[in-house]
């Protein structure tokens, strides 16, 4: 009989550790599934904006020192033309965007991508996944290069604006009005 309460004690105590643990999986799956929910509701947000609007909001983003080292071009010249339209009118007038936490778009480094050969490399994050774009296209990605190869599966920002607030802007993102851009002056200078 001892032999049998035994082998009880430790079935029950290993039955236990397999619940626990198995709720506690639960648990941490449901919480990332709700955080997955919320970006991509960011994402969505962001995403709709009309570039016109993304835009006065970028640089309101870009003008906020805490987040952001800007030094503008000087010398305004081209950026180079394999960008899209918005990216050389972009990189036209930014020589570096520097974010505080790491991200880096540099005009100068601009190159062929090192993880895509079908990318345009405009800049990298902390984490050394690159900043891209396809030649002649706007749309911004995030790779770092584990990425299915099929251009659909990928998420895209479609402009280098809607990356720029889908990182650092509102947090969570407002709806858009005009009046909360009437009367700002948007004004950025090199330290």
């Amino acid at each position: 009989m001892p032999r049998f309460v035994f082998v009880f004690l430790i079935a029950l105590s290993i039955l236990a550790s397999l619940y626990f643990v198995t709720v506690r999986l639960i648990v941490m799956w449901s919480r990332s599934d709700k955080i997955q929910r919320e970006v991509r509701q960011r994402l969505d947000v962001v995403g709709a904006l009309p570039i016109s609007e993304a835009k006065e909001r970028a640089f309101l983003v870009l003008a906020d020192s805490k987040k952001f080292r800007v030094t503008e071009n000087p010398t305004n010249t081209n950026a180079p033309t394999e960008l899209g339209k918005t990216l050389q009118e972009f990189f036209g007038r930014f020589e570096t965007v520097a974010a505080v936490r790491g991200e880096t778009s540099n005009r100068a480094s601009i190159s062929p991508s090192a993880l895509r050969s079908d990318f345009i490399r405009l800049g990298t994050d902390l984490e050394f996944a690159e900043i891209v774009a396809r030649p002649g296209e706007d749309a911004v990605f995030l790779i770092d290069g584990s990425e299915p190869t099929d251009p659909q599966a990928q998420e895209a920002y479609p402009s280098i604006y809607h990356f720029l607030i889908a990182y650092y802007g509102d947090d969570p993102p407002r709806p858009w009005t005009k009046s909360q851009s009437a009367g700002n002056t948007i004004e950025l200078r090199s330290d």
